[in-house]
């Protein structure tokens, strides 16, 4: 069975508890594979204006740089529930650890 972790968040901006939290999976949990999944048009933000896209992307990989950075949610083009990025990575060989900051 793979230990999959996901990291989502909003990541606007990268800051440093958003580092912190990293370290500590990394350092405290036993895993095989960690993606960060940055958001791409939550349903709870609205009217807000978020960062774009790609900038919070290039952020993240200059913050974690040797992290895999999925763009699943702004390839799916919509309003983006957790629980459907989470079936999308679920599978039968896998066991799916969903991390996210307290903010």
């Amino acid at each position: 069975m793979v230990k999959l972790v996901l990291f989502g968040g909003a990541f606007d901006p990268v800051h440093v508890e958003h580092q912190s939290l990293y370290d500590a999976v990394v350092k405290e949990l036993s895993f095989d594979e960690l993606i960060i999944i940055p958001s791409y048009n939550p349903p709870h933000k609205t009217g807000g204006r978020m960062t774009d896209f790609e900038d919070r992307v290039n952020m993240l990989r200059i913050a974690f740089p040797d992290a895999v950075i999925s763009d699943y949610e702004y390839r799916s083009g919509k309003k983006n529930y957790t629980y459907e990025t989470l079936k999308r990575f679920k599978t039968s060989d896998n066991e799916i650890y969903y991390v996210i900051g307290g903010d």
